[in-house]
């Protein structure tokens, strides 16, 4: 009676765990990040009697979760790869959306300053037209000024991503270093906490969406992480923690180090995919050569322009004088300014020509179209380019994103099949879990009745 009732007892002990267990699984429903934990039931040892074993019951092992390494690793690397085109999309549809558009744009600014000119070609002698010309003029540098201030503005807005990007990726890395030091108290991960397995994934998912990491797990469950690939810098090994920071190269906005503090300090050369990753290429693929070429195209107008004035006489009688200020220096397009203001001064004729002549404006106005820049392409036509690039890596990040978040939402689905909770399947436990606890019930009354009857035999 004795076995039979601590059979019974057992097996309600182990239902009534199986069923906590299927109640924390619902009441876990829309937990993020959280994973199906499971009751892992065993046979406990038989006892000899005469010539059979009689089984003694059965008792929990251990709770643990459903989990693949595989699907975990496939949903980092995706999840990582779609927040990098994330970077590049964002930034650069912003740059196209602003270089683009009739307001803020350049191509209006120059179509009104040539027009202008060649306005002014027409009647060289009219000071209205003079004035207009001047006034465009102006229009024109302030354009050139608005979008070197806004492409400044991106710069500055990525520098600061980066730095915030880096800070978190350093907070992830003590917290993991957290979380191994307690999975290091249990050195087998069956035995490990299911809620600290899944706080570690849901950590390394996180890191995961920032940087490319590749991850290393140990017989305990505790993570050793390197960047990129197994070869790369080291982010956590034996519970130490490196420590990043970034270091930016002015005027050279494309340079930027990510510097670490643990072991050989040093640029870190495999900070790549992620957020992070995404950031270092809008500064070195889309910002810088824009920039770049933003300022080449206000040096260029403002060269051929100078040099047609000077080459003629303005009204006066005198040599032209430099119309626009071009500063090549760091600041680029942000300094390119109108430095004439005296409509008189404006070199409408060529050198000893007459007061009426117009020649020379007819030259200033022609160079919309004219192949002044490399390559023998007009202003107009380099505008368009830089915008089109642009736009081109922009699309290109979109039709990416798409194949990549195909990947993503399969990794996704595959992980809630393993690892999600499914009410349907719960509710099956449920009345299992109920049905067996209530037939264990029985099994201890059946006991105390017959241990009830042999008392009663005289």
């Amino acid at each position: 009676m004795a076995s039979l009732l601590t059979i019974g007892a057992s097996a309600a002990q182990l239902y009534k765990s199986g069923l906590a267990t299927v109640s924390n699984n619902i009441a876990n429903l829309t937990t993020e990040g959280y994973s199906r934990q499971s009751s892992n039931v065993s046979e406990s040892a038989p006892d000899f009697h005469g010539q059979s074993y009689i089984g003694t019951g059965a008792s929990l092992d251990s709770v643990t979760r459903a989990y693949s390494g595989f699907t975990e690793n496939n949903l980092r690397q995706s999840k990582g790869e779609l927040s990098t085109q994330d970077q590049l999309i964002d930034y650069a549809s912003q740059i196209v959306d602003v270089m683009g558009s009739d307001s803020a744009g350049l191509n209006q600014a120059m179509d009104r300053f040539f027009n202008a000119a060649g306005n002014l070609s027409v009647d060289p002698t009219s000071i209205d037209l003079r004035n207009s010309f001047l006034n465009e003029a102006q229009g024109l540098a302030e354009r050139f000024n608005e979008l070197a201030d806004y492409l400044n503005d991106v710069e500055q807005d990525t520098q600061f991503a980066i730095e915030a990007k880096t800070t978190r990726l350093n907070n992830l890395a003590e917290q993991l270093v957290t979380i191994n030091t307690e999975l290091n108290e249990n050195l087998d991960v069956t035995k490990q906490a299911p809620r600290l397995l899944d706080q570690r994934d849901r950590t390394l998912l996180e890191m995961a969406e920032i940087a490319n990491i590749h991850v290393i797990e140990g017989k305990s469950g505790a993570v050793a992480i390197r960047l990129d690939n197994a070869f790369g810098t080291m982010v956590i090994d034996n519970n130490r923690a490196n420590q990043f920071s970034a270091q930016f190269n002015q005027p050279n906005i494309g340079s930027v180090e990510i510097i670490s503090s643990y072991g050989a300090r040093g640029d870190v050369t495999d900070m790549t995919g992620g957020a992070l990753g995404g950031l270092l290429s809008v500064r070195s693929q889309v910002l810088m050569p824009t920039i770049n070429k933003l300022d080449a195209l206000a040096n260029t107008l403002a060269t051929e322009v100078n040099d047609y004035q000077a080459q003629g006489d303005d009204a006066n009688g005198n040599p032209g004088a430099p119309i626009f200020d071009f500063n090549s220096g760091p600041n680029g397009a942000a300094d390119f300014s109108l430095s004439l203001s005296d409509p008189m001064e404006i070199a409408a004729a060529t050198r000893s020509g007459s007061a009426g002549d117009n020649s020379n404006m007819v030259l200033i106005a022609r160079l919309q179209t004219a192949g002044v820049m490399t390559g023998g392409g007009s202003l107009t036509d380099e505008y368009n380019s830089i915008v089109t690039a642009v736009g081109s890596q922009a699309t290109l990040a979109k039709i990416s994103k798409d194949a990549l978040q195909v990947v993503f939402d399969q990794a996704t689905a595959e992980k809630d099949r393993i690892s999600g909770v499914s009410l349907d399947e719960e509710a099956a436990d449920l009345i299992r879990y109920q049905q067996a606890f209530q037939a264990s019930a029985k099994i201890i009354t059946v006991s105390s009745e017959l241990f009830d009857t042999i008392l009663a035999v005289r």
